[in-house]
């Protein structure tokens, strides 16, 4: 029987050209992970990460062919607006090969699959939750003959509940490392930890591992292990893609200090992730010294009411400790943040700006455009969905029923977002452009990209500070995207700007 684990291709969004929020940065080793297991457990398997390998859909759909499989098992990212061209893409395959059995999973399908099997009769089955031994289940069951719905964490098309939940893997050191096929030696992600032990209302992966530990750590062994192997094949750049990297409490920094420890004598550079409550001064001092060069942290709002709204179980003296301990040791944070949420009044979006600017965090353009247009996005089974579901203010569902509209208490609120994420999308298509005076490949020190960034806080502000209720927004917008727009042409004139290598 021929299996074949795919991570499908990737179609940038218009609306979410600088949103992430779609899926948790560990799904891209995903698939990797469920082929390993696969492979371990002595199964046919052929991966094909389109991603990586830059197909598109129809390139995809010929390999596929090419191979014939008897079971695709797909590793399903939301696509946001462009969701429709993956399941058009399955629906393709289903028609070319009528006895494939179409199986997926990761996060949108494990939160969504009501709506999706609702939608897709195509699709045969889900895995929902952790999946490589859900997978290998549902290949035995199917080489068997036998019926597949009782399986613990699947869903069928013909039976659109999930009967038995699987718990996830105490120990996630019996996962073999994930099979890979990325060949050029640029930054490499690895995943050190399952879970995060927090349950941010927003937050998909609490309830992809509803059924154990919201936080597994691999032992440290493991993890050098892989990083060994990793260094030997010439990866010297690593990126931790885990939610959390250093975990709960004092066990969970003690654990990062000595990883951090073990891997400075690797003499590689990392990235990571994680939560301002777990930086203190001595772990800051860790992260340079092991050849951490970047950090994101999630501080989501500079509002204490909103943050505990959304569950972060923080505060905004917290974040401002956390952003001091890190530039005492010379590491600029990457920050994660909501600018905007539905239950907001203008007084806290001006706090948010206002936490920003004390804090010097924006000082880039391509930051400042980032943390000035972030909403909060809701999506289906998270305990944000639940609570507005509860208000009677999930305005409308998509196709699939996995991503919520809601709608603003203060409309006031919602206007602003929609002025400045405009602004912003402006902003981010003209710095993905070759040539132009601020693409995001030069140095965000030149000219060009100081003068925007300006203009761009200034005109955040001139916003926040007009009576809403009283003004034109669409002719508000448009007077922001002019004056942008001749700040651009002044610097395309200007022959001082740097331009950047092709």
């Amino acid at each position: 029987m021929k299996i074949l684990v795919l991570d499908h291709p990737r179609v940038r969004s218009k609306i979410h050209f600088n949103d992430i929020a779609n899926t948790p940065l560990w799904s891209c080793l995903m698939a990797g992970y469920v082929s390993a297991f696969l492979m371990k457990k002595g199964l046919d398997v052929t991966y094909i990460d389109a991603v990586e390998e830059r197909l598109t859909f129809e390139d995809t759909k010929d390999k596929i062919f090419s191979i014939a499989p008897d079971i695709l098992s797909v590793n399903a990212v939301y696509l946001w607006e462009n969701t429709k061209m993956l399941f058009e893409f399955l629906h393709d395959v289903k028609i070319g090969l009528k006895n494939l059995h179409i199986n997926r999973f990761g996060f949108f399908p494990s939160l969504g699959f009501y709506g999706i099997l609702q939608n897709c009769d195509f699709i045969d089955s889900i895995a929902v939750g952790e999946c490589e031994q859900t997978i290998f289940e549902l290949i035995h069951s199917i080489k068997e003959g036998a019926d597949i719905k009782m399986l613990p964490g699947i869903v069928t098309t013909k039976y659109k509940r999930l009967t038995v939940f699987r718990k996830p893997q105490k120990d996630p050191d019996i996962f073999p490392f994930p099979h890979r096929v990325q060949k050029n030696f640029t930054t490499i992600s690895i995943l050190g930890s399952r879970g995060c032990y927090n349950q941010c209302s927003f937050c998909p992966i609490p309830v992809f591992y509803n059924q154990g530990p919201l936080w597994r750590g691999r032992s440290i062994q493991n993890i050098l292990e892989e990083m060994t192997e990793l260094v030997t094949m010439g990866y010297r750049d690593f990126y931790f893609v885990d939610p959390n990297f250093i975990g709960p409490g004092a066990r969970g920094k003690e654990r990062a200090k000595n990883l951090l420890s073990e891997i400075k004598r690797l003499g590689v550079t990392l990235g990571l992730e994680t939560r301002a409550n777990d930086i203190d001064d001595e772990i800051a001092a860790c992260f340079p010294e092991a050849g951490v060069k970047s950090l994101l942290i999630g501080l989501e709002s500079a509002c204490a009411n909103v943050l505990t709204k959304i569950g972060k179980k923080t505060n905004p003296n917290v974040s401002r400790k956390a952003i001091k301990y890190l530039r005492k040791y010379k590491l600029e944070p990457e920050i994660g943040f909501i600018m905007f949420e539905p239950d907001m009044t203008r007084e806290e979006i001006i706090e948010n700006f206002n936490f920003l600017m004390e804090n010097n965090l924006l000082d880039r353009l391509d930051r400042t455009t980032n943390l000035l247009s972030h909403k909060l996005i809701v999506f289906a089974n998270t305990p944000g969905f639940f609570y507005y579901s509860s208000q009677g203010r999930v305005k409308r569902l998509d196709s699939y029923g996995f991503e919520a509209e809601i709608s603003y208490v203060d409309d006031k609120v919602l206007a602003i977002s929609n002025i400045v994420i405009n602004l912003c999308l402006y902003i981010l298509s003209e710095m993905s452009k070759q040539g132009s005076p601020i693409y995001w490949q030069g140095s965000m020190y030149d000219q060009g990209p100081i003068e925007i960034n300006k203009l761009l806080i200034e005109l955040f502000a001139w916003i926040i500070s007009l009576d809403i209720d009283k003004v034109d927004i669409e002719g508000i917008t448009k007077e922001g995207i002019t004056q942008i727009e001749m700040t651009l042409n002044s610097l395309r004139k200007n022959r001082n700007f740097t331009m950047p290598d092709p």
